[in-house]
């Protein structure tokens, strides 16, 4: 007898020989071959592609070093001519101006110690562009991308105390004048690029701290190794394991397990530590021909059940590990393979696996392994580590791209939904900085679910098409997000569809540099429930949605509103809160008798783009319970900070220019021509629809000044009971900078 291991499309066989003179006896599962290195590739310079990026370091003295980054495209259609070509739907990348996105470059830069970023040169290879605009967080700069032209960023960098730099960089033409004092421009919305400036370039070494350490272009079978398939003595299920199941039952002792992705370097495998699980039948013969597939991958198996995304090693108990997990460095996780095989297979996301009993597991073999190498970064962790000593699980620089459909997020941390060990590990937060996830052109592919109560998150950057920033734990904290947000989610989802609690939860500064929201949308269009920040909550969660804060959301219009460039940017529904019982992925169970929606708070939001329908505020549940006589449901500035008695109200919700108007709750026109806000001074027109049902109080709290009288309001009455009086709005707007913190 004989066991030898093959490798076929990043999944190992183990393959059993019987020699004709022995007898059969039971498989045991030996550490498998590792063959990881081959999964690690350099970074190599594509030829088509249309940037050329390379930065000016300065160091202690005056000895200029220029480095050229190896830039990374990321197209919407990839895939040879012909209807296939793209990924997703076409209106999933369109702006309401007709112009789509379709193309995404971006460039890595490791700033080390001592040194300090002078100038980036940007060079369009296509020569297509005259112009750019470098995006940075809420601020911008115009440059020339004809002639040597330099873009000073060393004003952005705090040599003592540096963070990270998220750049976006949107091309676009003029008919006179200049770049930096153009007359007319219109902006190529079709192509962006991201350029990211690092002062952390990771865990170089092994820090000698008792952890196991791999640095991936060297020892990677060290805490790596390719999925495979085996039978769980314990439990007797058949069972895929994923990429750290070796390093994690190896080394149950470890306190620690740090991964090291160098710069320039892709791993094209993901990191997790889930299985997916099946219950083998009782047939007779059929556990010894479930032991054979295991051997030889392809001899019949037949199961009853499976469980996705389990992270127990082994044994009927969900288990995940109790080892901190640390990823850092400045390379990629690279989804591609995945990705495309999901493309050329049709391979679907678990929630359209219509799964029966006693079928021959060959029929979801390839479906279940492309989606174990879907999971680019998925981990579970109960490390004794919190928010306030470190982390259970951190992660660190990282790019991670090319996200399949999987119905949610490829990167889950402490996910609520892995339903079977959350309740172990939604006490242990996780962290993510200096994060990049892109490539995600695909629905279903949602922005990171990180969670475990007090999970923080600063300077990422993500694109995605589906929802971007979620929110679905205590005491979460997210800030310094960077977005690309395409049509068919919500940029903020606060509750993740109304699944977890958001008690607490603060994101401060959100950046959406490109923003596709379309009003003839399904979701999140003027008919839909969703919005830029959003709630689409099935009100399962008896918790509800209580205490949380968005503050410092900046979107740039990219065009003239009204115009035949009306933009790269567009905006829908800004605000979609509500309960929508049995809505989109609800299933078929109720809302919650009561749903309270209490104390959510947004200030010193800017929304440019003139938005094309109104916010929404929605139950069709009659269970919501709309604040308290004492707190509202909703309020729209900052009222610590506010006077009322002279209109004057700080950090308010902002939409549109010249004039910028404000959230106005009314129902009726005429109490809003008297009373609602713009920077002109009185006189607004109402910008909350309400479908709660009649005689319903949404109690929210919004701008309002001059003779208030309130009549009748069937629904959307205001929280001020008095009618203040005396200085119209002040006419400057809000100080847009948002306080700057570092990471813990």
């Amino acid at each position: 007898m004989a066991l030898c291991v093959f490798v076929v499309a990043n999944i190992e066989i183990h393959v059993l020989f019987i020699y004709p003179s022995q007898t059969f006896v039971p498989f045991q599962r030996t550490k498998p071959t590792i063959i990881v290195g081959s999964k690690v590739v350099p970074c190599k310079m594509e030829n088509d592609r249309q940037f050329n990026v390379s930065l000016d370091k300065y160091f202690a003295y005056p000895d200029p070093s220029r480095v050229t980054a190896c830039v990374k495209s990321y197209k919407r259609c990839p895939f040879p001519e012909g209807n296939a070509a793209c990924l997703g739907d076409t209106n999933g990348w369109k702006a309401a101006s007709g112009r789509t996105f379709d193309y995404l470059e971006t460039a890595v830069f490791y700033v080390q110690d001592g040194t300090s970023p002078a100038t980036l040169d940007v060079t369009d290879l296509r020569q297509y562009s005259q112009c750019a605009r470098a995006l940075y967080e809420d601020e911008y700069t115009d440059f020339d991308l004809r002639k040597s032209f330099s873009l000073d960023v060393s004003s952005l960098w705090d040599l003592n105390n540096p963070d990270p730099i998220h750049i976006t960089i949107v091309p676009f033409n003029i008919t006179s004048g200049t770049c930096g004092n153009a007359n007319s421009i219109k902006f190529q919305t079709e192509r962006s690029l991201a350029v990211w400036l690092s002062p952390d370039e990771g865990e170089t070494s092994d820090p000698g701290d008792g952890s196991v350490y791999c640095d991936v272009t060297v020892n990677p079978d060290d805490c790596l190794n390719l999925p495979y398939w085996d039978i769980d003595i314990d439990s007797g299920d058949l069972v895929l394991y994923g990429t750290l199941t070796e390093v994690l039952e190896n080394n149950a002792a470890a306190k620690e397990i740090n991964i090291f992705i160098p710069i320039d370097f892709d791993l094209n495998l993901p990191i997790n530590n889930n299985l997916i699980r099946f219950k083998i039948s009782d047939d007779d013969g059929n556990s010894d021909s479930c032991l054979k597939f295991v051997q030889d991958g392809v001899s019949e198996c037949k199961v009853d059940s499976t469980s996705v995304g389990s992270y127990q090693t082994k044994g009927n108990e969900p288990k995940p590990t109790t080892a901190k997990i640390v990823v850092s460095g400045l390379g990629r996780i690279d989804g591609w393979n995945a990705l495309n095989s999901q493309k050329e297979n049709g391979f679907r996301q678990i929630d359209d696996w219509d799964f029966v009993a006693g079928v021959d597991v060959n029929i979801w073999k390839d479906n279940a392994e492309w989606y174990l190498n879907a999971l680019l970064l998925s981990l579970a962790s109960t490390s004794s580590s919190t928010a306030q000593s470190g982390f259970a699980i951190d992660i660190s620089g990282i790019e991670v791209a090319w996200g399949s459909k999987i119905g949610r997020s490829p990167v889950q941390l402490n996910s609520l939904f892995a339903s079977d060990v959350y309740a172990q590990t939604s006490s242990h937060p996780a962290k993510l900085h200096d994060f990049k996830f892109v490539g995600n052109w695909l629905d279903g592919s949602d922005g990171p679910d990180i969670m475990g109560d007090g999970s923080y998150s600063a300077f990422t950057y993500t694109h995605t098409s589906d929802d971007n920033v979620k929110i679905a734990s205590l005491d979460t904290k997210r800030e310094h997000s960077t977005l690309l947000q395409g049509g068919v989610g919500c940029a903020i989802n606060l509750g993740s569809d109304g699944e977890g609690d958001i008690d607490n939860s603060v994101v401060n500064g959100v950046y959406i540099h490109r923003v596709l929201h379309n009003p003839n949308d399904a979701f999140n269009g003027c008919g839909g429930k969703g919005g830029v920040i959003c709630s689409r909550s099935c009100g399962k969660n008896p918790q509800g949605l209580v205490d949380a804060t968005v503050s410092n959301l900046y979107i740039p219009e990219l065009g003239t509103s009204g115009t035949a460039d009306s933009g790269a940017n567009s905006v829908a529904v800004p605000f979609g809160i509500g309960v929508q019982e049995l809505g989109l992925h609800c299933g078929n169970t109720p809302a919650n008798d009561a749903y309270p929606i209490r104390n959510l708070v947004f200030q010193n939001i800017i929304i440019h783009p003139k938005p094309f329908c109104k916010s929404k505020i929605y139950d069709n549940s009659g269970n919501v319970q709309w604040g308290t006589s004492d707190t509202p449901s909703a309020i729209f500035y900052d009222e610590a900070n506010s006077d009322l008695a002279t209109c004057n109200f700080r950090e308010p919700v902002e939409f549109s220019r010249d004039p910028a108007y404000f959230v106005c709750g009314f129902a009726d026109k005429d109490e809003a021509e008297k009373s609602c806000l713009t920077t002109a001074g009185v006189g607004g027109l109402p910008n909350v629809e309400y479908d709660i049902g009649p005689g319903v109080d949404a109690n929210i709290k919004f701008p309002v000044c001059g003779d208030l009288v309130p009549s009748s309001h069937p629904s959307g009455i205001p929280s001020i009971s008095a009618s203040p009086s005396g200085e119209l709005f002040p006419s400057t707007s809000p100080t847009l900078l948002p306080s700057r913190s570092r990471s813990p």
